[in-house]
């Protein structure tokens, strides 16, 4: 069995700006193959270039012999802050893609983008051609010390979410931060949203000589946890660490918004005596806005859902089993219902029932409503 690192023959650059590994069974038959990535920052303009080891034992030896380097087409930067490689079946064809994903140091602010190769086969051989270069929107960033992704179903709707993770290295301390473009298309393409970037809490580091980022369900209870790597560039020898965030999920960080905006209005609008601030109330408003965003996003799904139902002659309404009150919380058979909104007197009261999460008990769904109500003052 290999002990330490593995060298990865033929490896011919002098100077690297990214790379990246990923693992994937690319012939159909169980076994695992290695994808090997780097950049190359050559005098002149980089190149991106993965190759492919085959075959790998339980120790880790590449026993069915590399590819030679093959070149990602289209590669326009001549100075990159960070890439990283995905590689997972995008259009559920049963064949692996290679997603690549590169950030751009132009003079001026950087910008990130990424392409799918669809139908990677064990050869290296992207067989059904490559897409183009889709722009990751709101890259603010001007200086980046690496960024890396990460591909994972995080809401078990079949469609793949795409991770980004990303340094920024602004004067004093760096950030590491992440968003999630969900529900990917066949293309690779985000059709539902992008979430804000979230921060990674406690990034200590100045300079930063390296990230990644995994997906994985550390625990077996079917949630997925978020793994983030560093190379902390300090003054003497490096380091290096990682840190777990658990029960990742589309819009976690907006959850956890909602409740503690629910707290927080709830005393407002029921006249304990405690007023919201006005920044909070705007913080209220501007979840209503992201909310709505993903109404729209919902808005085709439902007209399908609808057809569907229309199909078997059955109406989208049925009978409601929380009927019963605006305010009803609680209908038939322990059934967890919406609360209605609704406008108060002299004051601005927004009302809005969310869905902070969807726990499925076995295989039905029980969506959890939080209500909560903000009172504008000042």
């Amino acid at each position: 069995m290999a002990k330490g690192f593995l060298k990865i023959p033929d490896w011919f650059s002098l100077e690297n700006q990214g790379g990246g590994v990923a693992l994937a069974d690319l012939s159909g038959h169980g076994q695992q193959n290695v994808v090997v990535f780097m950049v190359d920052n050559p005098p002149g303009q980089n190149r991106g270039l993965y190759r492919i080891g085959r075959n790998l034992d339980v120790g880790g030896n590449v026993t069915g012999g590399f590819t030679p380097w093959i070149d990602v087409p289209d590669w326009f930067s001549f100075e990159n802050q960070g890439a990283s490689i995905a590689v997972a079946d995008i259009d559920r064809d049963g064949k692996q893609d290679l997603v690549v994903f590169l950030i751009d140091n132009p003079p001026g602010q950087n910008t990130a983008s990424y392409r799918v190769g669809k139908a990677l086969n064990v050869e290296g051989t992207v067989t059904g051609g490559w897409g183009p270069w889709i722009a990751i929107p709101d890259w603010f960033s001007f200086e980046n010390q690496y960024g890396a992704i990460a591909l994972a179903d995080l809401d078990g709707d079949g469609s793949p979410e795409l991770i980004v993770l990303m340094v920024d290295n602004p004067p004093g301390p760096n950030r590491g931060v992440y968003r999630i473009g969900t529900r990917l298309d066949a293309n690779g393409n985000v059709t539902g949203a992008w979430t804000p970037w979230f921060d990674v809490p406690d990034w200590f580091s100045w300079e930063n000589q390296g990230v990644g980022v995994a997906v994985a369900d550390l625990s077996g209870a079917g949630k997925h946890d978020l793994i983030v790597f560093q190379i902390d560039g300090a003054v003497d020898q490096n380091q290096a660490f990682y840190k777990i965030g658990a029960n990742l999920t589309i819009d976690g960080t907006i959850a956890d918004w909602a409740n503690a905006l629910r707290i927080l209005g709830n005393e407002g609008a029921h006249y304990t005596g405690r007023h919201v601030r006005r920044d909070d109330a705007e913080d209220a408003f501007a979840f209503a806005e992201a909310l709505l965003d993903h109404i729209y996003v919902l808005r085709k799904r439902f007209d399908l859902f609808a057809e569907r139902r229309a199909k078997k002659g059955r109406t989208v309404r049925g009978q409601d089993p929380c009927a019963g009150g605006p305010h009803n919380t609680s209908g038939a058979r322990g059934r967890h219902c919406l609360v209605q909104p609704h406008v108060a007197g002299d004051v601005t009261v927004v009302v809005l029932s969310v869905l902070r999460e969807i726990r499925v008990f076995g295989k039905r769904p029980v969506p959890v409503a939080i209500p909560f109500e903000v009172r504008r003052s000042g």
